[in-house]
């Protein structure tokens, strides 16, 4: 294995962590505001599935990011029931 290789494989394994360390912090403080919406991780990619009052959990997810997620979370687009939010650190 070429030193390169495996510089590049330490890097992914060390932003993967990043983003689950990341994803665990937000889905602990989600679950403490929202009862009944559900979220989960894909790669880089926080997606929420709003349930009972979508523009009322919209507004506490988006003061929740705003307050302490501003430099780690990005809104992306997303649909209607749906929120997603991109990992950037």
């Amino acid at each position: 294995m070429k030193k390169s290789e495996l510089k590049q494989i330490i890097r992914e394994e060390i932003q993967k962590t990043l983003n689950e360390n990341t994803y665990d912090s937000f889905k602990e403080d989600f679950d403490d505001k929202i009862k009944f919406a559900g979220a989960s991780l894909d790669n880089n990619i926080i997606t929420i599935y709003l349930d009972n009052e979508p523009n009322k959990e919209k507004n506490i997810i988006n003061t929740l990011v705003r307050t302490k997620y501003a430099d780690s979370l990005k809104k992306i687009a997303s649909e209607a029931d749906v929120m997603k939010f991109k990992i950037i650190k």
